[in-house]
């Protein structure tokens, strides 16, 4: 984000505000804004921060002098990169996992030990022949027990939705 307090985090917290459902146009965020000089200086100061915010990725230009609030993408896991990877690949090593979704040795010998134990991968080979091929593909990744309580903890609204 950017330091608490500056003109950037405070345009950034008004365009989430007025701008996630419709565009903001430029000269209605310059009047909410109270540290804003008047003048050339102060549009310039208002155009680079959001320039600098659509190049974050938090805003884009719906038009000419009008914006709105995008937020930034978040960034998959390393899980969910493996359970890509598995996905496209259909048949993988744990060298592949590493390699193409930037896992640990250890972590995506554990995810594959869990997709085995949940019925989602059958491994076929031993040591560094083997191989792991998707045998049920959900489209969604599954979870485990344990990452299943903590969701459902975190949630207490959604405990019947999905037995």
């Amino acid at each position: 984000m950017g330091r608490e307090g500056s003109f950037a985090d405070e345009l950034r917290k008004l365009i989430r505000t007025m701008g996630t459902m419709q565009p903001v146009a430029a000269a209605d965020l310059a009047a909410e804004l109270d540290d804003l000089p008047v003048g050339k200086k102060g549009s310039r100061k208002l155009h680079s921060t959001l320039c600098e915010l659509m190049r974050l990725g938090d805003v884009v230009r719906a038009a000419p002098g009008w914006y709105m609030w995008q937020g930034r993408k978040k960034e998959p896991s390393i899980q969910e990169r493996m359970w890509r990877v598995l996905r496209c690949r259909r048949s993988v090593t744990i060298e592949d996992l590493m390699e193409l979704a930037g896992a640990k040795k250890y972590y995506a010998q554990e995810f594959m030990d869990h997709l085995v134990r949940s019925g989602h991968v059958r491994k076929t080979g031993r040591g560094k022949t083997a191989h792991w091929a998707l045998v049920k593909d959900t489209v969604r990744m599954p979870e485990s027990k344990q990452a299943r309580q903590r969701r459902l903890a975190r949630c207490p609204v959604s405990r019947g939705s999905r037995e």
